[in-house]
């Protein structure tokens, strides 16, 4: 009997089902940062029902998961939702993608069709983009898909520049673009121009503000007089109709740097600048600052709340910085971590005697924010230097042991064994793979019928995963005992240059430390070769097992 073509190798293998096959459906959905939900007249939910709507019309589908990207350009491809659909397609969570249409994938036409080309035929995944017509298992499926791309990715280059123009020649004319600045909320006027006019409520927190420096008052002071009255901040302010936003900062309080920052603010005196940053989602090009000379500056552009008279009234109240010099002796600076609020701790001098670490939340905002306990430096820094000299000792001592134990008889005895296990797995996953594609050529000839094809595949599959996973347990136990972990670290090369050093130096704390944790009970350190010392003891415990079983 001749041989059918096998041109469309995978998605042949796909359609020789039964009639009660069900394909494992993944729903995908995207809806772009660029207000599609006005430009597509849809949102992110109706995608979803319309997708579920298709699938619940096709008795062959069951959705396994549904992934979403809610305000993500189509021309960018690091979308979390995305990125997870493609990590599941290769662990076969499923073995079909349905979009709403192919633009929802991606509006870059070379990475979509290589997607749809390459990479879902490679992992035996079915697509269907619902509005376009297309499904992978038509075998004329392709035949309009660089078209459409192409469409999709000019859209999306189209979209962005219409955008970008629409942005720019606002801010040219200096009508507001993007969110008000505290104390400020744009309006619509009757000629449909939005203009900048002073928000009632926190425009009256900048005024009380203005007149409490005046007064004498210092931040810190104000700072604490509005913690305890509950007076929003401007972040608070800004999301005050979002509890979801809100509940990601819980413990936003006012502190002297806000006042700093709304004093150099020159909105606050009636001058406006625009265009400080760029983005061109187009050309993807990053977020970035322009030079001073190109940004977009409209003096005596609304009215001001903080007056010239009383902005000079304020810069003659306010301390002046005084130029200090930058320490570098402050060998755990960014290593020090509060073990209670996760807050940094820094470094604080008591009345100039002996340096301190202090968590900088409860040096901010009080002991009522955060009651871990203050550490001196010094002790810091020999405990931390303690820490690293212990641990080098450990794992250079269990270095030497293991390779004794990789020595052994009983070593020798289980890695023989292991030997012959590996080489049996090889011939027998040589073997299923010669067994499965005998069965699809009986298919293709008609000896076996569609449903003994699917029986014999699945059980084919399920026991080469199981071969191939023992096989790579057996050949990962049988290159440990081959070589040390230290081996394949640069941990050895750390500790000849730091094991004798008697005084912690700057570059010792980059090259070890992880973190070190602030306790009531004392430090926690965490040192960045704790991962081979656990694997190091990990190994010892497994050769020691061995000996015993022997």
């Amino acid at each position: 009997m001749a041989r059918k073509s096998r041109k469309n190798g995978a998605n042949a293998e796909m359609t020789a089902v039964s009639a009660d096959y069900k394909y494992k459906v993944a729903v995908y959905a995207r809806l772009s940062a660029e207000k599609e939900e006005t430009i597509e007249r849809g949102t992110i939910d109706n995608q979803v029902s319309f997708i579920r709507d298709y699938v619940s019309r096709h008795d062959d589908m069951d959705i396994v998961e549904t992934y979403v990207d809610d305000s993500f350009s189509g021309s960018n491809f690091d979308r979390p939702g995305y990125m997870q659909m493609i990590e599941d397609m290769k662990g076969g969570r499923f073995n079909t993608i349905v979009v709403k249409d192919l633009s929802r994938l991606g509006r870059e036409y070379v990475q979509v069709g290589n997607l749809i080309e390459r990479v879902f035929p490679i992992y035996g995944v079915r697509f269907i983009a619902v509005l376009d017509g297309y499904d992978s298992l038509n075998a004329d499926a392709c035949i309009m898909m660089p078209v459409a791309n192409i469409a999709n990715t000019l859209y999306a280059h189209d979209i962005s520049k219409k955008i970008i123009s629409s942005k720019r020649a606002k801010m040219e004319q200096g009508i507001p673009v993007g969110v008000a600045p505290y104390g400020y909320k744009v309006v619509v006027s009757d000629d449909g121009i939005k203009k900048m006019m002073v928000d009632e409520d926190s425009g009256a927190v900048i005024r009380r503000i203005v007149d409490m420096f005046i007064s004498g008052k210092k931040a810190s002071e104000i700072a604490r007089i509005f913690n305890e009255e509950g007076v929003p901040t401007p972040y608070q302010y800004k999301y005050r109709d979002k509890p979801e936003i809100l509940a990601k900062k819980p413990n936003s309080k006012w502190n002297n740097e806000m006042f700093g920052t709304i004093f150099r603010n020159p909105v606050y005196r009636g001058t406006y600048v625009m265009g400080k940053e760029r983005k061109c989602l187009y050309k993807h090009e990053e977020r970035h600052y322009m030079d001073k000379d190109e940004w977009l500056v409209f003096e005596n552009h609304h009215e001001p709340l903080i007056t010239e008279e009383e902005y000079e009234e304020i810069s003659r109240l306010r301390p002046k910085k005084r130029a200090v010099k930058k320490r570098e002796d402050n060998i755990l600076k960014g290593f020090m971590v509060c073990g209670k609020c996760g807050y940094a701790m820094v470094p604080r001098r008591d009345h100039g005697k002996c340096r301190y670490y202090v968590c900088y939340r409860k040096s901010r905002f009080g002991i009522s924010e955060c009651d871990c306990r203050n550490i001196r430096e010094d002790k810091a820094l020999d405990t931390v230097l303690q820490a690293i000299k212990e641990e080098m000792q450990a794992l250079l001592d269990l270095d030497v042991l293991l390779e004794k134990l990789n020595h052994t008889k009983a070593a020798d005895r289980h890695n023989r064994v292991l030997t012959e296990k590996i080489n049996k797995a090889k011939c027998e996953i040589d073997r299923i793979v010669s067994l499965k594609s005998t069965a699809y050529e009986d298919l293709s000839d008609g000896l076996i019928n569609e449903e003994e094809y699917r029986v014999l595949a699945g059980e084919y599959s399920m026991r080469l995963e199981n071969l191939q996973a023992g096989l790579k347990e057996y050949e990962q136990i049988l290159s440990e005992s081959e070589c040390s972990p230290l081996d394949k670290t640069d941990v050895k090369e750390l500790i000849a240059r730091y094991r004798r050093k008697r005084t912690l130096s700057k570059d010792m704390v980059d090259a070890l430390v992880e973190k070190v944790v602030v306790n009531d009970d004392g430090l926690d350190v965490r040192l960045k070769f704790d991962d081979p010392l656990r694997e190091l003891q990990r190994q010892v415990e497994e050769r020691r097992k061995w000996s015993n079983e022997a």
